[in-house]
């Protein structure tokens, strides 16, 4: 999910109610390549584009299955063979769950050896495939010599010739997978296109919302310094606020949420005592999905609230375009490139208009 626009019902209701996200997405890639004959040809158009320097031919992919057991028992979460039903392609879908002890050397040994290439594919979200492929490598047997190729793409794939014959380990992003099989669906008029958005909206939220490996600028104390000055710059401001006189917290103590740090305001006007009840804090949440800011002045319904406006009565003062795509969140833009007080100054400028707009009836 890129932004909240992306959201889709399918996404949503997955990642709330279901907690095997990939088990769902596995059945959904094999519902599609099951059924669609133009995704069965993305798919091996993207193979055969990996697989171009060496020369190979990828027969025809007719069919495709999940959870088929081999000789023994292990079961890849799909199969796609050709027309010879070869077990053409396996395929293991992975979000951010590790390695079993069966991928990838079972699933190896399972491919056919004949005068065509087989492919174990591991799908996976593009963030995680730098780290994954060696984590594959590590534990691939010896006996299969791993010996890896030059690439079209190497961001979104990667791919090493293993052991004897004409066996490959590949491993591609969802995004790879999803967007070739969505031009082939879109050029043949394939129905199966609202099934791959689908699918695609589901491995996007997965991919931003996941916790991905740690680095070393990660660990950096800039990053500590600057959220602990947001702190600061949540506090001056509501001080600030008070000495305009267009702020109030009596009564109303410091409050840190589970997305960020903030205070608890009455904003409005103390020449006219008309106040909605408020929070000036940090939202991380939506930071990430909804704006570029991390500040942001949330504004209470008033059911808990003595002497405030309630939201509808602040909403028809405030007009709709400051709301942003929310009920009850503004956004509070800060500016760059200037020191703190003029970042404090913009900050309560904004407060200020706000509040004026809410204690005139």
């Amino acid at each position: 999910m890129s932004n909240s626009s992306n959201l889709t019902m399918f996404s949503h209701i997955v990642s709330r109610l279901s907690g095997r996200t990939e088990d769902v997405a596995v059945e959904a890639l094999g519902f599609i390549l099951s059924r669609s004959d133009s995704a069965r040809r993305a798919l091996r158009d993207m193979l055969r584009d990996i697989l171009q320097e060496e020369g190979l031919s990828i027969p025809e992919l007719t069919d495709a299955a999940t959870q088929i057991s081999g000789e023994e028992g292990a079961r890849p979460d799909l199969v796609v063979w050709d027309q010879d039903r070869a077990e053409r392609v396996l395929i293991e879908a992975k979000f951010w769950a590790g390695l079993t002890e069966n991928q990838p050397n079972t699933y190896l040994a399972r491919l056919p050896h004949d005068e065509h290439p087989a492919i174990l594919l591991f799908v996976a979200p593009e963030s995680r495939l730098e780290t994954l492929w060696p984590a594959i490598q590590r534990i691939v047997d010896p006996s299969f010599d791993w010996l890896p190729l030059d690439t079209p793409n190497g961001a979104q794939v990667k791919c090493a010739r293993v052991g004897e014959g004409r066996r490959f380990l590949v491993l591609a992003s969802w995004r790879a997978l999803l967007n070739r099989m969505l031009s082939f669906s879109l050029s043949s008029g394939d129905p199966v296109e609202a099934d791959i958005k689908q699918l695609n909206a589901l491995c996007e939220q997965q991919d931003q919302e996941a916790f991905l490996p740690l680095k070393q600028h990660d660990l950096a104390p800039g990053i500590a310094r600057r959220l602990l000055q947001f702190n600061d710059l949540v506090d001056k401001a509501v001080e600030n606020a008070k000495l305009r006189k267009i702020a109030d917290t009596k009564g109303l103590r410091r409050t840190p949420a589970s997305y960020g740090y903030g205070r608890y305001l009455r904003l409005g006007s103390k020449n006219t005592e008309i106040w909605a009840g408020a929070w000036l804090g940090l939202n991380y949440e939506n930071w990430i999905k909804i704006r570029e800011t991390p500040l942001w002045l949330w504004i209470d319904s008033g059911a808990t609230w003595e002497g405030v406006v309630t939201i509808a009565e602040a909403r028809a003062r405030l007009g709709n375009d400051i709301w942003a795509n929310t009920p009850d969140w503004i956004p509070v833009h800060l500016p760059i490139g200037v020191e703190e007080d003029k970042v404090l100054d913009e900050i309560v400028d904004q407060l200020q208009e706000i509040a004026q707009k809410i204690a005139t009836p």
